[in-house]
């Protein structure tokens, strides 16, 4: 095998390394946005993303001073207060980085327009602000087809209003069989 082929497969396992641990600890609706920035991460247009939301007691900062990109935060974590805003950080191959920031303003405009009403805006607000974000530099910095297919897909099964339920057999449902009976 040539080294373009050892580290291909090199990746796809680790892929699927990724996949697996992320089956066990998250619901359905977390799978496919982390199975999402996962794709983002294997087209190699950026190493990482990742962001938090902005609460009214949190010291936070982000601009240009001169060339120089500033984003700043320091969370109040014993009382964060209301969320003002929200922001993610996508590093590049270089090294480089860029953010994008959304006011409550913006990210309110974002989930009035969704056309899931009793989803997960109205049960997990913070981190549909979080992953509006985030979904907003990776449209700006990733252009893999599989990815836009994966946007297209979270997309799709938000706008189903539903909670999906995970089909796998829980380990008290296995029974183990006895073999050359």
């Amino acid at each position: 095998a040539t080294a373009d082929e050892v580290s291909g497969l090199q990746a796809e396992l680790d892929a699927a390394r990724e996949w697996m641990l992320m089956l066990g600890r998250k619901s359905a609706r977390e799978k496919l946005a982390s199975l999402v920035l996962m794709i983002a991460k294997r087209s190699r247009q950026i190493k990482d993303c990742y962001g938090d939301f902005v609460g009214t007691n949190d010291f936070f900062e982000c601009g240009r001073q001169g060339p120089v990109s500033v984003c700043n935060h320091t969370p109040n974590y014993e009382k964060r207060g209301d969320v003002k805003g929200a922001y993610a950080i996508v590093t590049m191959p270089d090294n480089s980085w860029r953010y994008e920031y959304m006011t409550l303003e913006q990210l309110d405009k974002v989930r009035d327009k969704s056309r899931a009403k009793n989803g997960p805006w109205r049960t997990d607000p913070e981190q549909m602000y979080l992953k509006t974000v985030i979904r907003r530099i990776l449209k700006l910095y990733v252009d893999d087809p599989t990815f836009v297919r994966g946007l297209e897909i979270d997309e799709a099964t938000e706008a189903l209003d539903v909670e999906f339920t995970d089909h796998r057999p829980t380990q008290s449902r296995v029974r183990p069989v006895a073999l050359g009976r």
